[in-house]
């Protein structure tokens, strides 16, 4: 039986094997304070903008916005633009200014094209924030370009409810002064407050949190986990490899 008081996540996982993710109000609230902490509080907005449907694991960070300012307001598709959410938002972009949009890079390029002599005004009004997916240098350069108040990389999965790691887009590509050695694949970045991370011998990216889940439900989690000096790491799968503060994914274990 699940326990009482615990959020609900579906997720493939890693290996493409579906899992069920108990997450507690607890933890999903330790995320809250961490990414309130690290970058969200210094923001303001009053729209957050919404592409995606609220069952993708991305709702999280939607809460935590609408949590976090008192007069925030939620923009999404109604039922009637449900199969064709991003051209029903840009038929009213004009509306859109003092907003933050959280996406995946696919998603950002598919709004390029489809807006693409209006995607600086999109962006120039707004926060970006981009995760999900890896952020390359090309479509970080084209949305820093178009010249947004904040612009974050964050990395996360629904087992750590749902960030541990963020990177501020801006002021990273501002320390390259040639463009052919920033790294084709920005990193993930550093660690949000209350956030402890360990590479193992593999470079399998472990983290400790109060934000991190208790484990599968239904599973023998014992090869999830691992204590290190007291503390449980839970085993992301994902490797990593640390360069000066900054940590990049190189791929996943499996």
């Amino acid at each position: 039986n699940i326990e009482v008081g615990k959020s609900i996540f579906m997720s493939s996982g890693s290996t493409g094997n579906p899992k069920i993710i108990p997450l507690t109000y607890s933890q999903i609230n330790e995320c809250y304070k961490n990414v309130c902490n690290g970058f969200l509080n210094n923001l303001v907005f009053k729209k957050i903008i919404s592409f995606h449907d609220t069952s993708f694991v991305i709702i999280l960070p939607f809460i935590f916005c609408l949590a976090s300012k008192n007069q925030a307001a939620l923009v999404a598709c109604d039922i009637d633009a449900i199969k064709n959410p991003i051209l029903k938002f840009i038929s009213n972009l004009d509306k859109h200014t003092n907003h933050i949009i959280i996406s995946v890079p696919s998603v950002y390029r598919i709004i390029l094209k489809l807006i693409k002599n209006n995607f600086h005004k999109l962006i120039s009004n707004g926060h970006i924030i981009s995760c999900g997916e890896p952020l390359d240098k090309k479509l970080a350069k084209i949305i820093n370009n178009a010249k947004p108040i904040t612009f974050f990389n964050l990395y996360g999965s629904t087992e750590v409810a749902p960030w541990i790691l963020y990177l501020n887009v801006k002021s990273y590509l501002k320390e390259f002064k040639m463009d052919d050695v920033i790294p084709p694949v920005l990193p993930a970045g550093i660690p949000l407050p209350n956030v402890f991370l360990k590479l193992n011998n593999e470079g399998e990216l472990l983290v400790n949190s109060g934000s991190v889940f208790s484990g599968y439900a239904f599973q023998n989690n014992t090869e999830n986990f691992i204590e290190i000096n007291h503390r449980i790491f839970f085993k992301t799968g994902d490797l990593f490899q640390k360069e000066e503060e900054n940590f990049f994914c190189r791929g996943n274990i499996f």
